[in-house]
């Protein structure tokens, strides 16, 4: 799915969620509306369903995202949407068991997308467990999948780990020349370079011409694996070695 299809979603669940969020709060404040043979309680319902599905349009939208900090910005607006619908999930009038569920997996999937494993993790147990306690195999099955996918994910982080230690153990000279060039552009000792420091390694290296400021930010979103707009050196190597990790001989 292109972006273009991706905003177009994007419009239409927000006004469709905006529209429900109004009689929800319509109901709250007038007691007129709140007479039962009028109100339609799957109105909340679908507003935390909608919200859901907004969610995960906004969550590949900040994947495609090459600017670093306008990426950060915008996964803390998905989080931020996401808790107050997880909220309204668990309130007894309005939500339900599967619907927090469902919130859930869909905080999972952000925080997985944000390479935060731990906080990922979370929710998809909490997800999992509720499945579970309400005998819900499909939904089980689901969490499952996205689950073992995310395990998969993980494991070639930890793959790349292992590689760089054994070629470390080997006195691996491309390492060791890498890392005296990052050293060099480290010019304040914090031991993480921002893109201008970046920029300049990358000239060091060979590089020519010189990156564009385009080139810059998505070289950034692939080496930047904590979203902070800066890498240290194993980020760095990590990258630089990573096009070779079917490499059996490595």
């Amino acid at each position: 799915m292109s972006d273009e299809d991706l905003y177009e979603a994007q419009a239409t669940l927000m006004e469709a969620r905006d529209r429900y969020r109004s009689l929800r709060i319509l109901d709250a404040d007038d007691i007129n509306y709140q007479d039962p043979d009028v109100f339609n309680v799957d109105v909340k319902k679908n507003e935390i369903e909608v919200s859901v599905q907004l969610a995960e349009v906004n969550r590949l939208l900040a994947l495609s995202q090459t600017n670093p900090a306008q990426r950060e910005e915008n996964y803390k607006a998905v989080v931020e949407e996401l808790e107050v619908v997880l909220s309204l999930s668990q309130d007894a009038d309005i939500g339900s068991p599967l619907l927090e569920a469902k919130v859930l997996l869909q905080m999972g999937l952000l925080y997985q997308s944000h390479k935060n494993y731990p906080a990922a993790d979370h929710y998809y147990n909490r997800a999992l467990q509720i499945h579970q306690r309400n005998k819900n195999s499909r939904g089980v099955s689901q969490v499952r999948i996205v689950m073992e996918a995310a395990d998969m994910e993980k494991d070639q982080v930890g793959t790349l780990l292992k590689r760089m230690r054994k070629l470390a153990e080997q006195g691996n000279k491309e390492e060791h020349q890498l890392r005296d060039t990052f050293d060099k552009f480290d010019v304040d000792r914090s031991g993480h370079l921002d893109s201008q420091e970046f920029s300049s390694l990358a000239s060091e290296l060979g590089t020519y011409p010189p990156l564009t400021e385009e080139e810059l930010d998505e070289a950034l979103l692939q080496i930047d694996q904590g979203d902070d707009n800066e890498f240290s050196f194993e980020e760095l190597w990590m990258w630089w070695i990573s096009d070779k990790i079917d490499d059996p001989h490595m």
